[in-house]
């Protein structure tokens, strides 16, 4: 029991500094809010605004937004997700 409460604790840990260390840090990679934004993976997409993840982050080399990424492989849950975390 002790194991799973600590499993649970330390993943928005990790995820935090995932995001903090993603596309602003290594040339040529994507925070993890751009893969879920282009494989419209819902709930990871909710999680992320859900721990303060930026949706306007940019990549480092084309300066792509998620959305971008979204649009760009024609994800329409994801477009209509960002669109409706904009109207917030």
């Amino acid at each position: 029991m002790s194991e799973r409460k600590m499993f649970s604790t330390s993943v928005p840990i990790l995820c935090l500094i995932l995001l903090v260390s993603g596309s602003t840090l290594i040339p040529g990679c994507v925070a993890p809010i751009h893969a879920s934004a282009r494989a419209a993976n819902m709930w990871e997409l909710k999680q992320h605004f859900a721990w303060g993840a930026n949706p306007t982050a940019k990549t480092s080399w084309y300066r792509n937004m998620p959305l971008h990424f979204a649009a760009a492989y024609g994800r329409v849950e994801a477009v209509n997700c960002f669109w409706i975390k904009a109207q917030m």
